[in-house]
């Protein structure tokens, strides 16, 4: 981050080119201007500044302001990909001679960043296709991003001032039903469904009791449009498109269209829990754009109603079951924006030092799962310390012994949870789930769990794991613990991209799958698991680690079939095969030397 002439922010976003040999050309986004106030939230903008959001609202309200650079969340590595610092692609110019047509302005609006997407940096491309010897890869890389454009890119415009009409009153309960039956975020802590219920049936009988401000309405909307998206999903009739379109259109278009009234009054509950639903709604395939502003909303209405504060004054006043649901619903909502901060590797917008509020040790309300929440929040808090030591330019200058030390105290800690984990959230060896009896109310639960935990192993562990951050340290290790560390590391990574990778067997893509389900994860797991093959071509288990990663190419290739080819992401499918023509010659290389060694003992003996 840097400061522009006339006092905005801008960002450098690394873009590739290809001007004869593959390079590099930087480009600069240029931000808004914030005056004399500190910016609140990394890429926010400039229609949802801090001014506008919340009026009256300040840093010591418990929202992170930027950092310098010493602790950004911009990778050191220079990246092919876009950062997930709000970049966009633009492809509508004609291509300039020499240069690769994605453009020169470069705004990432899809989930692709750092945490992940090391192998996609500068040196992670030069590194593969290297020991690929190949540059099939770097077009592979180029072919993705390009794909990713396309997830930001949506073919239906949607008018954030048009409102549409609302269902009837017999599919609006139809909706609200299949929401609570159907999806996962309705589990999350966010909303009751007495409440919820007891509102509509208020809004279409009693019009004394009825609620139908800006927030309440786009509570009611967003929740007719995920049950409405859910159903058709189900369905297996509805096509993908047809399925986001519909419920876009309709239900969430109408919670969009009073999105401005929700972030200028963002003291009401009812404006939390709306924003936070629109976050989750939103966290799929298609729509990845609006996910930070929409959560990053929704944290400044829960802190400027102070639910992240255990006020022991005003909680004398509220009923005890109303105090645990909303401190429920902030945790909920750490939970869900320390993930997007951590999948995307963009900085919290929370400072978990200002939380006072208790995690609750009850549950007043039969559809929250108060055993996979609190282990939620237990993992979260461990990510957030992840992403501050570890995912930061500052890890990037630790000694090796210092980040040794680091590294191992996250794995012990991520393994503590592992080892906590009840029967039921655990998916077997196999990918097989739990038994009915003992399943959890919703399977994301179990696979968010998993693709989590593991998810965070592997970025702690890549430190350590990846050649081109590894190298640095290997200067500095008279004792080789550090040579000793990273082989540890390495079998830790590939152990922990393969348990996601299995687990995509139990994984059926619609309409209402989680980005972080059908693409973040997945796609992390391959390419870290490539590195694995490539750095080790001949070990025991190469053969086996190749099937799992043609598992993934599998399931991308799955994504494409449902999506009419409207998303199609080759590079899992096209690196396979470069690693399985490595695999290939290693084995051939490695039977010739044997053979001469052979040859040389037989001759020793005549002779």
């Amino acid at each position: 981050m840097g400061r522009a002439s006339d006092g905005g922010t801008y960002s450098m976003s690394p873009k590739l080119h290809e001007q004869g040999n593959h390079h590099l050309a930087a480009t600069v986004a240029q931000g808004t201007t914030s005056g004399d106030k500190r910016d609140l939230v990394i890429g926010t903008p400039a229609a949802f500044s801090n001014s506008t959001l919340a009026p009256g609202m300040s840093t010591d309200l418990g929202l992170r302001p930027r950092q310098d650079n010493s602790s950004t969340f911009v990778n050191a590595e220079t990246f092919v990909s876009p950062s997930l610092i709000e970049l966009t692609i633009s492809t509508d110019s004609p291509s300039t001679p020499g240069r690769s047509q994605l453009g020169d302005e470069t705004r990432c609006k899809g989930q692709i960043g750092p945490i992940w997407l090391s192998a996609c940096s500068e040196v992670g491309v030069s590194w593969v296709c290297k020991a690929t010897g190949s540059r099939v890869f770097a077009k592979s890389v180029e072919h993705l991003i390009r794909s990713v454009d396309q997830l930001s890119s949506p073919k239906v415009c949607l008018a954030l001032d048009m409102r549409g009409a609302e269902p009837s009153e017999a599919l609006a309960w139809e909706y609200v039903n299949a929401f609570f039956d159907n999806c996962w975020e309705a589990r999350l802590g966010f909303i009751s469904r007495s409440d919820f219920e007891a509102q509509l049936h208020a809004h279409f009988y009693d019009e004394a009791l009825s609620r139908d401000d800006h927030a309440t309405y786009a509570l009611r909307n967003v929740v007719f449009a995920a049950g409405h998206r859910s159903l058709q999903a189900q369905s297996g009739i509805v096509p993908y498109d047809t399925a986001q379109e519909n419920a876009w259109q309709g239900c969430f278009g109408n919670a969009l269209s009073v999105l401005a009234g929700i972030l200028l009054s963002p003291s009401q509950q009812t404006a939390v829990q709306a924003l936070a639903l629109m976050t989750c709604y939103v966290e799929n395939l298609c729509r990845p754009e609006f996910q930070r502003t929409l959560c990053d909303a929704a944290v400044r209405a829960a802190v400027t109603q102070g639910l992240h504060h255990d006020d022991k004054h005003f909680a004398n006043n509220t009923p005890p079951d109303e105090r645990i649901k909303k401190a429920w619903m902030w945790w909920s909502l750490y939970v869900l924006e320390k993930h997007i901060a951590f999948v995307n590797g963009t900085q919290s917008v929370i400072d978990d030092s200002t939380i006072t509020t208790p995690i609750p040790s009850e549950v007043k309300e039969l559809d929250i799962d108060e055993q996979y929440l609190t282990l939620v929040v237990r993992h979260s808090k461990i990510c957030s310390r992840i992403a501050r030591e570890l995912m930061s330019n500052r890890a990037r200058r630790l000694p090796a012994a210092a980040l040794r030390n680091v590294v191992y105290e996250f794995d012990q800690q991520i393994k503590d949870v592992l080892r906590d984990l009840p029967s039921h959230y655990q998916i077997g060896t196999l990918a097989k789930m739990p038994t009915e009896a003992e399943r959890p109310p919703h399977p994301n639960q179990a696979l968010y769990l998993h693709f989590s935990i593991y998810g965070s192993l592997l970025a702690v562990h890549s430190q350590l794991f990846y050649p081109w951050r590894s190298s640095r340290l290997l200067d500095h290790d008279p004792e080789a613990l550090i040579s000793k560390q990273l082989k540890a590391s390495s079998n830790i990574v590939a152990e922990a991209a393969r348990k996601i990778l299995v687990a995509l067997r139990t994984l059926t893509t619609d309409a209402a799958t989680p980005g972080w389900l059908a693409f973040s994860y997945p796609i992390y797991a391959h390419l870290s698991l490539l590195v694995h093959v490539l750095r080790n071509p001949t070990a025991p288990t190469t053969r086996a680690d190749l099937g799992l990663l043609d598992v993934c190419a599998g399931h991308f290739g799955y994504i494409e079939f449902i999506t009419a080819s409207r998303i199609s992401i080759s590079l899992p499918r096209e690196s396979v095969n470069l690693a399985s023509k490595v695999v290939k010659a290693a084995e051939r290389s490695r039977h010739q030397d044997r053979g001469l060694e052979s040859g040389r003992g037989d001759s020793l003996g005549k002779s």
